[in-house]
C-alpha cells in the first residue's frame, strides 16, 4: 500500500514545512523523517548540521521537532496553509488508491473531513452537510453529482492540478509544482 510519504516524495511535494507539520501531526513518523534527512545528504556536499543530526536514530521526539523548526525557519516560501493542502492531497490520494469498499472509503472520507478542520472543497463528502435546496439542485443535476464519492474525486483533481499541475505537464505523469 502507498503512503502519503510516499505520494509527496514521487510529487515533489516534501519538504522541510511540510515534513514538520506531518511530524507533528503525526502523519510522519520518526523513520519518515530520518529517511527524508538521509537522502537530503546524501544529494548534498555539505548538509546544514541540523539535516544530518537528524539522520541519528538516537534523537527523541522533541530533538525532532526543534531541529525541524530550524530548518522551516531557515526554508523559503512554504507556509503551514500549504502544506496542510499538500498533506490533504497525499491522504485522499491513499485512499483513492486503496482497495477497500465504498463504505469504508466513505467512513475514511468523514475522518479525514475532521482530521484536516472540515475544510470547505471536501465539505460534500459529508451526506450531513446538504442544504435541502442543494440536495434537490443536486440531485436534479443527475444522481453522480450528489454522490459523497464523486466529490471525493473532484476535491481530489483539484488539489493534483493545485499542487502539482496537470498529468499531462510531465512525461512521467506525476507534475510537480507548488
Amino acid at each position: 500500500m502507498i503512503s502519503a510519504v510516499k505520494v509527496l516524495l514521487e510529487s515533489e511535494l516534501l519538504d522541510w514545512p511540510t515534513v514538520a507539520l506531518g511530524f507533528r501531526q503525526q502523519w510522519m513518523s520518526v523513520e519518515e523523517v530520518e529517511s527524508f534527512a538521509v537522502s537530503l545528504v546524501l544529494k548534498d556536499v555539505d548538509p546544514p548540521s541540523e539535516v544530518v543530526d537528524l539522520t541519528s536514530s538516537q534523537l527523541s521526539d522533541l530533538d525532532i521537532r526543534e531541529r525541524l523548526d530550524v530548518l522551516v525557519e531557515g526554508s523559503l516560501g512554504v507556509d503551514e496553509r500549504v502544506s496542510l493542502r499538500r498533506w490533504l492531497f497525499a491522504s485522499l490520494t491513499v485512499l483513492d488508491q486503496s482497495s477497500v469498499d465504498e463504505d469504508t472509503k466513505l467512513v475514511r472520507l468523514q475522518e479525514l473531513y475532521a482530521e484536516f478542520g472540515f475544510p470547505e472543497e471536501l465539505r460534500y463528502v459529508s451526506p450531513y452537510n446538504y442544504l435541502p435546496l442543494e440536495r434537490s439542485e443536486s440531485v436534479g443535476l443527475g444522481g453522480q453529482t450528489s454522490s459523497p464519492l464523486h466529490w471525493f474525486q473532484t476535491t481530489l483533481e483539484a488539489l493534483r492540478v493545485e499542487l502539482v499541475g496537470s498529468v499531462d505537464e510531465r512525461p512521467d505523469g506525476l507534475g510537480g509544482g507548488a
